[in-house]
């Protein structure tokens, strides 16, 4: 059977591509439709890409599930390549998927998610007549109006439109279609966090008195995260993962007044401390962990209510100076092996001369949600408590490729990686 129109639509859409189908054969327009055009014992396949060749206008029913359907979108690849004009019939409310929307442009689309259906069809049968019979002359059918608005004669569409709907002329214009539609598509979409990211810029939200700021050494911690040596890379998937990483030091000098060390970072940052040195192989006796010839630190800020415990090897050359079993290589073991949704390790080297490196290392991952500038990830595990897996917070974004995220203590802006 010859055939004008090719007829695209997901199995799940069948009633109303039947329904299509029927209300352009009754106004005299033939159609081509599976698996009812499809001989007993041919291959489906063969069968689908000789209809589209041979077909005048291609016809897509554009649906959720249209969207997820593979079969469709190798459809539309072969009605492209043959140069086929493309009406995209809307029977939801919905946008092309991505993998679609480089194929379809939206100049020609044809909403039908309002009642009545039957006008929406007729209104389909009618224009593809219009192109099939290449009367430019002829004024197009006007579109259907819902059943509230208001009967006034419409206008005849003006001549150099209907030009336009020549398949020959449409062919011709397709590409560059595509190119502006696709482009369109692109800037309408609002910006997304799907992508790989390293920070630019991380400030502290002024008095902010959470996070690493109320932790022992938190100012130093602090001075070291938003430091100029600070690397922070970031990425989301489009199923919502995400992984974070961070990296950074800072330097400063140490001073030691009786039982307190004044660590001054370079940046500015200060932080007073008591200090409790644990001579090597007391580690276990003083309950620290460690390794058994190792000793340790254990430091407290003034008024925070739990210390810090840090655990390596002194430096014997310091002994007989100011910095007698303070001074050695150090790390936090506070916090202890945490699962793979979590990783945490800072090391601190206090040298004999008053010097002092801190380096701080984080690695975790979760899922990540946004919408409406505001974000939320869950780590997959977490050490304390289901409630401290959850982080909330807001974000702003400065055109697609840069982005501030803020916490409840501090804000880091984020560049996309190319």
């Amino acid at each position: 059977m010859t055939h004008d129109v090719f007829i695209s639509y997901s199995s799940k859409d069948k009633p109303i591509a039947d329904a299509i189908c029927a209300t352009m054969e009754n106004n005299g327009v033939r159609c081509w439709i599976a698996p009812r055009d499809i001989r007993p014992g041919a291959d489906w396949g063969e069968s689908i890409i000789h209809a589209i060749a041979a077909s005048r206008v291609f016809v897509l029913v554009l649906s959720h599930a249209a969207n997820a359907s593979p079969q469709i979108k190798r459809e539309v690849e072969r009605a492209v390549s043959h140069g086929l004009p493309i009406i995209p019939y809307r029977i939801e409310d919905v946008m092309p998927a991505e993998s679609l929307e480089y194929f379809v442009s939206t100049t020609h689309w044809l909403d039908a998610f309002t009642p009545p259906m039957e006008q929406h069809a007729r209104y389909l049968a009618d224009t593809v007549k219009r192109i099939l019979e290449e009367k430019p002359g002829e004024p197009a059918p006007p579109p259907p109006q819902p059943a509230a608005a208001s009967r006034a004669t419409l206008r005849p569409r003006p001549a150099w439109l209907h030009v336009l709907l020549k398949p020959a002329t449409l062919a011709a214009l397709f590409a560059s279609v595509l190119v502006l539609g696709g482009l369109g598509a692109y800037v309408l979409r609002p910006p997304s966090f799907v992508g790989s990211w390293r920070s630019t810029r991380m400030v502290w939200v002024p008095g902010a008195t959470t996070g690493f700021r109320q932790e022992t050494l938190g100012e130093l911690f602090g001075a070291a995260m938003t430091g100029p040596t600070t690397q922070t890379a970031f990425s989301v998937t489009a199923a919502h993962s995400y992984k974070g990483q961070l990296t950074a030091d800072d330097q400063g000098t140490v001073t030691r007044i009786g039982s307190d060390l004044v660590f001054t970072s370079h940046g500015g940052a200060s932080s007073r401390v008591r200090v409790t040195p644990v001579a090597v192989g007391d580690l276990q006796v003083a309950g620290m962990g460690g390794k058994t010839n190792e000793g340790g630190l254990i430091l407290q800020g003034y008024g925070d209510k739990h210390s810090q415990s840090w655990v390596g090897q002194p430096d014997n050359v310091a002994a007989g100076s100011p910095f007698a079993g303070v001074a050695g290589v150090w790390r936090d073991d506070s916090w202890p092996a945490l699962p793979t949704g979590q990783e945490w390790s800072s090391a601190m080297t206090i040298s004999a001369d008053g010097a002092y490196r801190l380096t701080l290392k984080e690695a975790e991952g979760g899922t990540w949600s946004a919408a409406g500038g505001q974000w939320r990830k869950t780590l997959d595990t977490y050490q304390f408590s289901s409630a401290g897996a959850i982080t909330t917070g807001a974000y702003q974004f400065d055109g697609r490729n840069v982005v501030t995220v803020t916490t409840n203590s501090h804000s880091t802006t984020w560049k996309r990686v190319e």
